[in-house]
């Protein structure tokens, strides 16, 4: 059962539907069964082709490129050459070329199943940790985030433009008055003739985050279609969302969402797209969102050991700190001890931390 489990989280690795607990017990389960770490090697090295599936010869390259660093490492392993081994590894991984095949027709058949019939369509993501850079069909260049996925036709429809997301990604969009370009972002769609903006949607968080840098979009929330909302350069929207379901937040005293302007303080430390450069900003932020911040940039789990701490504002700015220079700098925000184990940073307060 546990081995069919593995094979399911590959499947989900490689489509971008893997969430953060999904990645860590794929994680689990290959270091109890490492034969399989091998196969989960390739198919995080193995790239699409236009078609949206892998090609025999980019199988045949990659597998090549791959050959030379699980060769080796499997005879550091077991303190043979790489001449030793070879015949074993090279008769495993032509096995894992057919499987490859197969589970990659299945994972792309799984990702068009809900999609309209005869379009194809791609999805790219960004693990925790990387960044990546998506030319659309039109032109249009994406920036993925860490821990994103982007869904998009590799064609165009007449009519429309239209992508999905889920995280958060930089769109430079090619101007068409024609074509409007639409990104669906879970409870809320994005409508733009040509633009530069930010769209920050992670499942986890509890907001939807829509930041104008230049040029105009409008916001259609999907529970009221008639209403747009309309930003201006420098303005960021934001729409809160249910605990446990992406819905708009509609109780009594409840916010619907919020229009605010961005400060540009300078340009290249707006807290909204600073992660563009590789950094993170933040301003009287929740420690809790700065830890998902962190957790997305640095692959790490953080654990916060009392949960005042989660409530805690802190205000900062990194660059290419290593992951225990940032945790000391953001120590001076606020009262509290971390331990760094593995993949995981363990936060707990201080004697002198003060609860609220």
């Amino acid at each position: 059962m546990e081995e069919l489990r593995i094979k399911a989280l590959m499947a989900e690795k490689i489509s971008g539907t893997a969430s953060r607990a999904d990645l860590l017990e794929l994680d689990t389960l290959l270091r109890k069964y490492p034969s399989y770490q091998l196969l989960d090697d390739v198919l995080s090295n193995i790239e699409t082709n236009v078609e949206g599936s892998p090609g025999e010869k980019e199988i045949e390259v990659q597998l090549d490129a791959l050959w030379n660093k699980i060769n080796k490492r499997e005879a550091d392993v077991a303190g043979l050459t790489p001449k030793k081994s070879g015949f074993k590894l090279k008769f495993w991984l032509a096995a894992a070329a057919v499987v490859i095949a197969v589970l990659c027709v299945g994972i792309i058949g799984y990702k068009q199943a809900d999609l309209a019939e005869g379009t194809k369509y791609r999805t790219v993501s960004a693990a925790y940790g990387q960044n990546k850079r998506v030319v659309l069909p039109d032109g249009s260049i994406v920036k993925l985030n860490s821990g994103t996925s982007l869904t998009y036709p590799l064609k165009f429809d007449a009519a429309k433009r239209q992508v999905k997301l889920v995280g958060e990604a930089f769109f430079e969009v090619t101007k068409n008055p024609k074509k409007p370009f639409l990104v669906d972002a879970g409870n809320l769609t994005v409508r733009v003739l040509g633009t530069a903006f930010n769209v920050k949607a992670y499942k986890e968080d509890r907001n939807v985050e829509t930041t104008l840098i230049q040029g105009k979009v409008q916001v259609v929330m999907n529970d009221e279609p008639d209403k747009l909302i309309t930003l201006s350069p420098n303005e960021k929207l934001t729409v809160p969302k249910r605990a446990g379901n992406t819905k708009v937040a509609h109780l009594p005293g409840e916010l619907k969402f919020k229009l605010q302007t961005v400060a540009v303080k300078p340009s290249e430390n707006i807290e909204e797209i600073a992660w563009l450069d590789r950094k993170l900003a933040f301003n009287n932020t929740a420690f809790e969102d700065v830890a998902r911040m962190i957790e997305r940039k640095y692959d790490v789990k953080v654990v916060f050991q009392q949960e005042q701490l989660k409530s805690e504002l802190i205000t900062g700015v990194f660059e290419n700190e290593a992951l225990a220079k940032a945790f000391s700098l953001l120590q001076m925000s606020t009262d509290f001890n971390y331990e760094i184990k593995k993949d995981s940073v363990i936060l707990r307060p201080t004697k002198n931390f003060k609860k609220p």
